[in-house]
C-alpha cells in the first residue's frame, strides 16, 4: 500500500519514461536510451540503501528512490523528445 501511495505521485513521468524509452529504442536510438536509463537505474541501489537504512526511512525510502529515479528518467526522455534532434540519425 505504501508503494502504491508513493508511486502515485510519479505516474505521469513514469508514463513518459516507459513510453518514450520504448519509442526511442524502436526508432533505433538505443545507445542514448541506454545512457539515460542505465545510470539512473543503477544509482537506485546506493540511494535506496542511504535513505532506507542509513537515514532509517525503511521501505518507504526505497519506494521514494524508485519513484524519484522514474521521474528523472521520464523528464530526461521528455526533454530529449521535445528537443527533436533524436530524429536526425541513429545510434551506432
Amino acid at each position: 500500500a505504501h508503494y502504491l501511495a508513493v508511486v502515485g505521485y510519479f505516474e505521469i513521468t513514469m508514463a513518459f519514461e516507459f513510453g518514450l524509452e520504448g519509442a526511442f529504442i524502436g526508432a533505433g536510438r538505443t545507445l542514448t536510451a541506454f545512457l539515460i536509463s542505465f545510470p539512473l537505474t543503477a544509482v537506485r541501489i546506493p540511494v535506496a540503501w542511504y535513505f532506507g537504512i542509513h537515514l532509517q526511512y525503511g521501505v518507504d525510502g526505497i519506494w521514494w528512490t524508485i519513484g524519484t529515479t522514474m521521474m528523472l528518467k521520464g523528464m530526461l526522455f521528455a526533454w530529449w523528445f521535445f528537443k527533436g534532434n533524436w530524429m536526425n540519425n541513429r545510434d551506432h
